[in-house]
């Protein structure tokens, strides 16, 4: 217990320069070298490398949108797209346009538009 509050760190990744205060913190670590993916949905064959993976994919079958828009009716499966759709009420673009005035609110729609005006 005393090394959780310490930064002692005596668990090293022999694959890459990060180290770890508990071994099982560098166990589950290790999976983001190998191709090992303990976790398996039970509605399908596929399988992940992170617990909280399987459970976000598991709502593909199960229906459940669990992140809810609190300005709009929409509700979503995955954190991400519920985060990235939140932008869509700000008031200011966060992802402005070095070339011209224009301004978006998700960077992949700023890419698209320089390709196409400014490329």
């Amino acid at each position: 217990h005393g090394k959780v509050h310490s930064d002692e760190t005596p668990f090293p990744c022999h694959l890459c320069p990060k180290r770890f205060k508990r071994t099982s913190c560098l166990v589950k670590h290790l999976r983001v070298h190998t191709q090992e993916k303990p976790f398996a949905c039970s509605h399908c064959s596929r399988r992940f490398k992170w617990e909280a993976s399987v459970k976000e994919h598991e709502r593909v079958h199960t229906g459940e949108r669990p992140h809810r828009c609190d300005q709009c009716p929409k509700t979503f499966t995955h954190r991400s797209t519920f985060l990235q759709h939140q932008r869509t009420h700000q008031k200011y673009p966060a992802f402005s346009c070095k070339h011209c005035p224009r301004s978006f609110n998700h960077k992949s729609n700023l890419l698209k538009h320089v390709r196409r005006l400014h490329s």
